[in-house]
């Protein structure tokens, strides 16, 4: 499967996520309004406004074997992962865990 191809399903379905989390908060906005929520209902809620806000807010990174290489050429220069993640364009976070997945995976020594 190619990587637009991945990229867009990815989306879809995020999306997809948020619109059901959207749906969600407005039912049960639309209850509250009516009456006061139950307890798993206004648990319910909480998880939806949580979802509404992570999916929105996450960022996905592919890594390819380029990207790989790099990290690892740079890993091995002792370059803090600041550099690394600029170099790259992805986030710090990103790129230490994904020397952490290398590390894991046997890659990196």
């Amino acid at each position: 499967m190619s990587m637009n191809c991945e990229t867009a399903m990815d989306e879809a379905v995020r999306k997809a996520r948020r619109a059901n989390a959207c749906d969600v908060v407005a039912e049960l906005n639309a209850i509250n309004r009516t009456r006061a929520l139950t307890i798993e209902e206004s648990d319910r809620l909480t998880r939806a406004i949580y979802a509404t806000r992570k999916v929105s807010e996450r960022q996905r990174y592919y890594w390819t074997g380029e990207m790989d290489r790099e990290l690892l050429a740079m890993l091995g220069r002792k370059t803090a992962f600041k550099v690394i993640a600029a170099t790259l364009g992805v986030t710090p976070k990103a790129a230490e865990m994904r020397a952490w997945r290398l590390r894991r995976s046997g890659e990196i020594a």
